[in-house]
């Protein structure tokens, strides 16, 4: 296990102390040396064969790669950012996406690309493109919201295994997790979607954008379907083709609030006053939930990947 953190160092030594320790480990951050931001906080890594594993807490900041940051990489490689407490804005090209908290994204470092974070608590990995034979390498971002049901299960095995790992240094190189890591990424990004499922796909996107949209309303799923202009039978069938359920994806969206709110707020807010900010009616339902979507109970969330900026 590899510990690193700013805390001591002086504020206009920590731009280069960050991009020598990420450059010496083969991670090329790509930061602006014109003008160097105040990227600095924490980091715990871990490291097996060529697969990098880290848990990075720091400060605003904005990561350019260019094209001398591309020719200068041996390998070129994917990274998989999961953020934890605020949106990641990716561009590349005319292309903006947004990756929010709880989402999974997969970044192919063979493009151009900006990257916009604010405060940053995020878990990341770095995988060799060459692990990764069977993903898209079209696009310079894939997003997977890891919302359907197969998903899920790999998604808290993730959670889990990023527990694991970063709690248990003397455990690492028995965990194998560079190829656990490979297999998840794997199964979670080799997109298997037929044209038949393209349209129920669409009525699974709207209607999870109007649960975000509409958290703090009564939403039911007749509004749903009078916006959507389809019937309840066409939308449960829909929902069914991806293995889930109206309920399901309010209480995933809830859990992914209440995870975000863990990580931004102080250790004095109680998580019973988390639950109910984000919906739910009492803590033992909301830590079912919770615990279902993460593979970790509240507390040990909290205590794992909420941490302030020094």
């Amino acid at each position: 296990m590899l510990s690193f953190t700013t805390k001591g160092i002086p504020k206009k030594e920590q731009f280069e102390y960050w991009g020598a320790l990420f450059n010496q480990r083969g991670i090329r951050l790509a930061l602006d040396t014109q003008q160097p931001r105040g990227f600095y906080g924490e980091l715990k890594s871990a490291v097996q064969d060529d697969v990098v594993l880290s848990h990075i807490i720091c400060s605003e900041n904005k990561v350019i790669r260019n094209k001398s940051h591309i020719a200068m990489d041996d390998n070129l490689f994917f990274l998989l950012y999961i953020p934890l407490n605020d949106q990641v804005l990716l561009k590349s090209g005319d292309n903006l996406l947004k990756l929010s908290p709880g989402e999974v994204g997969l970044l192919n470092t063979e493009y151009q690309m900006e990257t916009y974070l604010g405060s940053r608590n995020i878990l990341s990995v770095r995988i060799p493109q060459t692990r990764l034979p069977h993903i898209d390498r079209s696009q310079a971002v894939l997003v997977n919201p890891c919302r359907d049901l197969a998903s899920q299960l790999l998604f808290k095995r993730l959670f889990a295994l990023f527990d694991q790992v970063l709690s248990s240094p003397s455990e690492v190189f028995k965990l194998k997790f560079d190829q656990v890591l490979t297999d998840m990424v794997t199964a979670l990004f080799c997109s298997t979607t037929g044209k038949s499922s393209r349209g129920k796909a669409f009525i699974l996107a709207q209607t999870q954008m109007l649960i975000e949209q509409h958290a703090q309303e009564a939403l039911t799923v007749k509004l749903i379907c009078e916006k959507l202009r389809i019937s309840e039978v066409y939308l449960y069938k829909c929902l069914a083709y991806f293995n889930t359920s109206y309920r399901s994806l309010v209480s995933i969206h809830r859990t992914r609030q209440a995870a975000r709110l863990m990580v931004n707020s102080s250790a004095q807010t109680k998580l019973q006053e988390i639950a109910i900010e984000v919906g739910f009616s009492n803590q033992s339902h909301f830590s079912t939930a919770f615990s279902a979507q993460f593979s970790l109970s509240p507390k040990r969330f909290r205590q794992r990947f909420s941490a302030s900026i020094p």
